[in-house]
């Protein structure tokens, strides 16, 4: 992020001169150290983004990308006739994950490329390596459809798949409870 334009992106947003300036104090002079394992790395000195690991943060890219994503809107190619008759939803969003949904291939082509090119101005990176097109079709067995084992803000598209997952995260959690009671259980019968 673009700190100097974050701070301008926030006199529009926060009706207070007072909390702008506090921002713009606990964005100046920042310094981070890596550390890894408990060894910490020399530290550095930070001139864009905001740190991590506070509760403002979050706060801050979002206000900053929302505002980028505004532009990228503004700059977009016109949705396809076909999906606006479907009426599906063209985007979704978490957090710093966005994804376009269309009918038409050219058109999700088209968008990548501008979103490349607009996040590049607002100093945001698109992660190709993250990058995923994912195309949804039915198929005679079920099992082929490989678009039903991909997520999308953390659930699989195919419900069934989800929810399977999901059955055997709950129940591996549960196992792991189980034994730390059962542990626990009998380090209190020892002492006893």
């Amino acid at each position: 992020m673009d700190r100097a334009r974050l701070l301008s992106l926030l006199k529009d947003v926060v009706n207070d001169d007072d909390t702008v300036r506090m921002i713009q104090a606990l964005l100046t002079d920042t310094t981070l150290a890596v550390r890894v394992r408990g060894e910490v790395a020399p530290q550095f000195q930070a001139t864009v983004g905001s740190p991590q690991g506070d509760s403002l943060s979050p706060q801050l890219f979002n206000v900053y990308y929302e505002a980028a994503l505004r532009d990228l809107r503004r700059s977009s190619p016109p949705i396809p006739a076909e999906d606006k008759r479907l009426k599906l939803a063209t985007e979704t969003q978490y957090a710093d994950d966005l994804d376009f949904i269309s009918t038409s291939s050219h058109y999700l082509e088209k968008i990548h490329e501008e979103a490349i090119k607009v996040l590049q101005v607002w100093k945001l990176h698109a992660n190709a390596g993250k990058t995923e097109r994912v195309h949804i079709c039915h198929e005679k067995d079920k099992e082929e459809e490989e678009w039903r084992r991909k997520k999308s803000i953390g659930s699989q598209l195919g419900i069934t798949n989800d929810i399977e997952e999901r059955i055997q995260l709950a129940n591996l959690a549960m196992r792991k409870m189980w034994s730390m009671w059962g542990t626990q259980h009998i380090l209190l019968e020892l002492k006893l």
